[in-house]
């Protein structure tokens, strides 16, 4: 149905036949003749407005813009709903959505039909329904050439969702990268984007860049029209940097976000903002640790313990952190208890059992234990780009060989070889002498 306003009589036929009504039983709904209610479907007779708003709920259309000068009406409707889902308000966002449906009874209408579906597509991605999300995304690439900017945008955010949602990282990036393509052409630029980015980045182990894009995200996030949270933001910067060794940095942000989360906890407390509580404590003493403040740090992390559930993985990451700082003190014994407690947990996690059995084997390492540690545990993290661990566990390997097996300094080099690559990948795109501290 081409929106080039046919005579309004021909519209109103077309949904008739779809609600599979007869003319009479419609005109007695509207108290007319059923030969009036034919002369408005024959073109004869004008339409008045209140017998066409009165046909629009008959039919179950209101919101559809069957004239031109409805449209506007309805494209707004369409960003009201796609801003209800951007902003993850989603129970309101599947009301709103039965009430646009009905533009799926209009297939010609190319422009809405493909905006609705490509927005549908991103409730089913926050209602994390990855194989209906699919089944759009499909369609939708059999028919990408055909789409405008906006429509290509949005197809392309959303399957940089879906692949990130299925640890795809680097086609993630690639479909996010398309998107800020277009926004150098015209489309608006989005917070959600960079922190998008941003997050592909941080999991592909390319922490510098990250950074780059999160102060992009920060910087245009105050007039973005779907913000992120501020906690959000500052936390992760403040991770970030001390990660790279920008301490100082580091500790400003985690202040920040230590002072968004209190005043959040203290206002509304409930799960979520004593969460937060807990990061900024955990994310504290991970920031104490690389400083080598040991002690400061497990005082820190006992702290997060609290508001952890002890079988989550917020949980498990603190007490991992515990065992580690207990470990670079040369405490072996005070933190097997630690490491026992954090392999007990972690049962059925194998990222996190991984790492446990591998404090196990740094407490007490023997030829065995390490070649395990060499050969089977450090080449999964390094497959999963947990570069932070690799960088621990190779350096740790380093120092073994050279100090054990008479010197074995082919695999020392091995390992300086690997933390190098972790470092690199790291510093990509940062400063080149970040990575003397290795040698």
């Amino acid at each position: 149905m081409e929106y080039n306003e046919p005579h309004i009589g021909i519209v109103l036929r077309y949904f008739r036949k779809l609600r599979k009504m007869r003319q009479e039983a419609v005109a007695d709904l509207l108290f007319i003749s059923r030969t009036s209610y034919g002369n408005i479907e024959l073109g004869k007779q004008d339409c008045p407005e209140e017998i066409y708003q009165a046909l629009k709920r008959i039919y179950k259309i209101e919101d559809l813009p069957l004239r031109l000068s409805e449209r506007p009406h309805f494209m707004s409707l369409l960003n009201i709903w796609y801003d209800l889902i951007s902003e993850r308000k989603l129970d309101a966002a599947k009301v709103m959505q039965e009430r646009l449906s009905v533009i799926e009874l209009v297939p010609k209408d190319e422009e809405f039909n493909t905006l609705f579906s490509l927005f549908k597509c991103r409730l089913h991605l926050n209602l994390n329904e990855l194989d209906e999300a699919k089944e759009i995304l499909n369609y939708f690439e059999s028919i990408e050439k055909s789409l405008d900017s906006t429509q290509t945008y949005h197809y392309c955010f959303n399957q940089g969702v879906y692949n990130a949602r299925n640890a795809l990282s680097n086609d993630a990036l690639g479909f996010y990268n398309q998107a800020l393509y277009l926004t150098h052409k015209g489309i608006k630029e989005s917070s959600s984007l960079y922190y998008n980015i941003f997050h592909c980045h941080k999991s592909l182990g390319h922490i510098s860049q990250a950074i780059a894009f999160l102060l992009k995200t920060i910087a245009i996030n105050s007039t973005s029209q779907h913000k992120i949270s501020e906690f959000d933001l500052r936390n992760a910067l403040g991770v970030c940097y001390t990660i790279i060794g920008h301490y100082q940095g580091a500790r400003d942000e985690l202040n920040e976000a230590f002072l968004i989360a209190s005043n959040e906890h203290e206002l509304n407390e409930n799960e979520t903002t004593k969460i937060h509580l807990g990061m900024v404590f955990h994310n504290h003493g991970y920031l104490y640790r690389t400083s080598k403040l040991y002690s400061r740090a497990i005082e820190v992390f006992d702290e997060s313990l609290k508001y952890f559930i002890k079988d989550d993985i917020l949980y498990l990451e603190s007490l991992y952190q515990k065992g580690r700082c207990t470990l670079e003190m040369n405490d072996p014994l005070r933190a097997m208890d630690t490491i026992k407690q954090g392999i007990e947990l972690s049962k059925g996690n194998k990222l996190y059992s991984l790492m446990f059995e591998a404090l196990g084997i740094i407490a007490n390492p023997n030829d065995e234990s390490i070649e395990h540690l060499s050969q089977n545990i450090l080449p999964y993290f390094i497959e999963n780009n947990e570069v932070t661990i690799v960088l621990d566990y190779a350096k740790f390997l380093r120092d073994y060989y050279k100090e054990h097996e008479r010197g074995n300094m082919k695999r020392a080099m091995e390992m300086t070889e690997i933390a190098f690559n972790a470092q690199s990948k790291i510093h990509e795109g940062g400063r080149e002498n970040d990575l003397l501290e290795l040698f």
